[in-house]
């Protein structure tokens, strides 16, 4: 076997190789390869002739020939000089160390990983979400069921006072049946824009309004069933005005510091996710906004 490679690292080099096959040859892989784990048999053509790389717990990648092209062996036989032209071929397409995420990425994309709906089930019309299962088409050709929760989606902010405090509320999440620490969020309404719903959860639960209001992206909470996107957003300039809650809604207002908070979610006593992310975005940007000024 060429150079001893390792097996994951062989897999990728015959993975990337099919970035630049015949579309025969990726839809032949596409079939063969589950995206579940690495220690299945990808299938590649190249020249009329057909390996299969193993990618499970051995030392190195196995190239083997297919027996169809030789009938006068039986099982697969290794074949050396097929591994050497694969490696040369495509080595230069992954780093020193192997496959990376990026490597991984690119080459899980040129196989494609899109499964396909054939069939919707509506289980459950709620007010706040909805439930469906599909059926899809795999890549794989197999087919499978996905449970899907619907979400209308939602906005987050992370008030900043002048003193560098942020504003926190604290309120009783039935579910979990806790208390928990977050920052102020709510849905969005039908038809409402995020920047509008911002500045309306601002002043519902925290009685304040902000004269800046600074995108900083959006968090998907569980991407595996639920389709609710959180936008999130960094207000500074606050006034206060005045606070008025849903009828349905008890929260207790608190400050602490952004360092203070960092610390809380390295001590896991912040768990709520878009308050995790929001929270170290907002530090992230304020401290790099820090050095500049401090360069300038």
């Amino acid at each position: 076997m060429a150079g001893g490679i390792d097996s994951e690292r062989g897999a990728a080099l015959l993975l990337a190789e099919c970035m630049s096959v015949t579309e025969h040859a990726r839809n032949t892989l596409r079939r063969s390869f589950c995206a579940a784990c690495w220690d299945e048999f990808f299938l590649y053509e190249k020249m009329g002739r057909r390996a299969i790389v193993s990618a499970g717990n051995t030392s190195e990648a196995e190239i083997w020939s297919h027996p169809t092209h030789n009938p006068q062996k039986t099982g697969f036989q290794r074949d050396a000089s097929l591994w050497q032209e694969l490696e040369d071929s495509v080595l230069e397409v992954l780093p020193p160390s192997g496959i990376g995420e990026t490597e991984r990425s690119i080459i899980m994309k040129n196989m494609g990983m899109e499964e396909k709906t054939i069939d919707t089930k509506r289980i459950y019309e709620g007010r706040i979400l909805n439930l469906r299962v599909d059926k899809v088409l795999l890549p794989n050709g197999r087919e499978s069921f996905r449970e899907v929760v619907e979400h209308h989606g939602a906005v987050c902010v992370v008030p900043i006072t002048a003193e560098g405090m942020v504003y926190m509320v604290r309120q009783f999440r039935y579910p979990f049946n806790e208390t928990v620490l977050e920052i102020p969020a709510g849905k969005l309404d039908p038809g409402e824009q995020i920047w509008d719903a911002a500045n309306r959860e601002l002043e519902e639960e925290i009685g304040q309004k902000a004269a800046e209001l600074i995108y900083i992206g959006d968090v998907r909470p569980s991407v595996a069933y639920l389709t609710e996107v959180i936008h999130m957003f960094m207000a500074r300039g606050l006034t206060p005005t005045r606070q008025h809650l849903d009828e349905d809604e008890f929260l207790e207002v608190e400050t602490y510091s952004l360092d203070a908070l960092t610390d809380m979610i390295l001590e896991n006593k912040i768990t709520d996710s878009k308050t995790i992310a929001a929270l170290l975005k907002a530090k992230l940007l304020l401290d790099r906004e820090k050095e500049r000024k401090q360069e300038d």
